[in-house]
């Protein structure tokens, strides 16, 4: 793994820019772990990036990619302050695709272009920086870039083109839920919290002085 203590983010370092790896290839295929094809990878290729550089399947569960950051929080999925930093920023940087539907990433079709290897490197920094729920920022990644994309509005769970195993067929490990082995205590973050507040910052200038 790139990060040995970080296995979330190391696949999706393979998921996102493992493209880059087959560079004289024209086209490469990313299926999730948990995704089981009815049909040809050869079929699906030919179908989805008949007239664009890249495709994957909308969210059919999350209206907006707001609504998704929602459920990022509810449910626990990862550090609470990472993900509320990086919604906070997108409402800054790029409000609109807020507004979107979020695509699903357990299927994605690439051909190989600048425009692709663009877009996956902002969409890889943003996962390394912010939240390694990686459907937080894939709208963000497409819409810094100019490609040209193919949404493919299916079921998730299961279409003609594949089906999705449940945790019961495919358990998860728990203990990644928030991408890292570590644990930052209440006790240590107070601390620092405290050691960083501009207060205390301004009182050891007034008092170097």
């Amino acid at each position: 793994p790139a990060l040995p203590t970080d296995p979330a983010r190391s696949v999706r370092q393979l998921k996102i820019i493992g493209h880059e790896l087959w560079s004289e290839s024209g086209e490469s295929l990313w299926i999730d772990n948990r995704i089981v094809l009815k049909k040809s990878p050869e079929l699906l290729m030919a179908n989805w990036l008949e007239h664009s550089e890249l495709a994957a399947i909308a969210h059919s569960d999350r209206e907006s990619v707001e609504a998704e950051f929602a459920a990022v929080l509810n449910g626990r999925l990862d550090n609470p302050a990472r993900v509320r930093e990086q919604l906070a920023v997108m409402k800054t940087v790029a409000p609109s695709v807020l507004d979107e539907v979020p695509l699903w990433g357990a299927i994605i079709a690439r051909k190989k272009s600048p425009n692709v290897d663009y877009a996956m490197r902002v969409w890889m920094d943003s996962v390394l920086r912010y939240s390694r729920r990686d459907q937080l920022s894939f709208n963000y990644a497409l819409h810094r870039s100019k490609l040209s994309v193919n949404v493919v509005e299916l079921p998730n769970r299961q279409s003609e083109w594949h089906q999705w195993l449940t945790t019961n067929e495919l358990p998860k490990d728990k203990r990644q839920r928030y991408g890292s082995f570590y644990e930052y205590g209440l006790s240590t973050h107070c601390l620092d919290s405290i050691k960083t507040s501009r207060i205390v910052r301004h009182l050891r200038w007034r008092l170097s002085r």
